[in-house]
């Protein structure tokens, strides 16, 4: 029985800050155990930021405790995912 060992690196664009997967698998596909790795350097980044800013809603005491609305000074961003790793294990029957 022949094993196979893979590996591959991804580095580069915003959504992707270094992933990768190395493993090995049975040469016929029986079987493959896989290591994966996302965000491996732990890198925060920004992928979009909102145009407008949000709107807070509270009650006002002075005014009945009507509800009230004002525009905040925060925006909304979207980061990256979080660093991850895991192993997959495949097995076919």
């Amino acid at each position: 029985m022949l094993m196979q060992f893979y590996m591959h690196i991804f580095v580069g664009s915003p959504q992707i800050a270094g992933d990768g997967v190395a493993g090995v698998r049975d040469s016929e596909g029986i079987w493959e155990v896989m290591f994966y790795g996302k965000n491996l350097f732990d890198t925060e980044r920004v992928i979009s930021r909102e145009a407008t800013p949000y709107l807070a809603s509270y009650r006002d005491a002075t005014a009945g405790f009507a509800e009230v609305q004002r525009t905040s000074d925060y925006r909304g961003i979207k980061l990256n995912s979080p660093r991850e790793f895991g192993i997959n294990f495949r097995y076919n029957f």
